[in-house]
């Protein structure tokens, strides 16, 4: 099994998608607070994914992008 992670980042939300051998799943939305960061750090470590892509948006994506480095999460910021 092969997952990918694309993460669409706003100042309140962010919005996941998985894609699993190249089907994605549905988009799922988190708040942008310590407890939505630590949600989707559970939900992304249990698919172990090759790479999670996000935007950098503004300010925004600097607590989430931390929260998943610390995870050991393979992310990259992208602008948009």
């Amino acid at each position: 099994m092969s997952a990918f992670v694309g993460i669409d980042v706003a100042a309140k939300t962010f919005d996941v998608v998985v894609r699993i051998d190249g089907k994605p799943n549905k988009v799922e939305q988190f708040s942008q607070t310590p407890d939505g960061h630590a949600a989707v750090v559970r939900k992304l470590q249990k698919f172990a994914p090759e790479l999670v892509v996000m935007e950098a948006t503004g300010i925004y994506y600097l607590d989430l992008a931390v929260a998943l480095a610390k995870a050991n999460l393979p992310v990259s910021v992208i602008n948009p």
